[in-house]
């Protein structure tokens, strides 16, 4: 009999981690690294989640391009061009209730759940929507209707 995997709930923290984010979907051939296009992130900084005024920080190509952190070439080796796409590109944090350890949702593990705050309120069933990592990193929209029903 299987142990099963046991859950935990994650909290949202207010912060986020930014990133340096390059890349081509356009042209050039597609990427063997798995993507289909070539991209490529490097980690620039952790930061509250607002500015200096309290607005939501914004992400896009509104970092300066000169700036040395960018990535200069995908993991496949094509070396990233000036119209290639720019992205100053972040991940919210997250605590996990039980221990208290930090990452984004890209770093949890199957049993981690979550309040998706950003769905709209319409989805919600009783105040939240709630999705759970299962195995394999997918995620399961508990508060969704099954995709197997008529």
């Amino acid at each position: 009999m299987s142990e099963g995997i046991p859950c935990y709930l994650l909290e949202p923290i207010q912060r986020t981690r930014r990133f340096l984010r390059r890349y081509n979907g356009d042209s050039h051939g597609q990427c063997p690294e798995g993507h289909g296009y070539h991209d490529a992130m490097v980690f620039l900084d952790e930061v509250s989640e607002l500015d200096e005024q309290g607005q939501e920080r914004t992400t896009g190509d509104n970092w300066p391009h000169d700036d040395p952190h960018w990535p200069p070439s995908c993991a496949c080796g094509y070396v990233f061009q000036p119209g290639d796409g720019w992205q100053l590109f972040q991940r919210g944090l997250w605590r996990r209730a039980d221990t208290g350890k930090i990452m984004t949702l890209d770093e949890s593990t199957p049993g981690a759940i979550w309040h998706a705050y950003w769905m709209p309120e319409k989805y919600y069933v009783d105040g939240q929507y709630l999705i759970c990592r299962c195995p394999g990193n997918h995620d399961w929209c508990i508060d969704s209707r099954a995709g197997n029903r008529n």
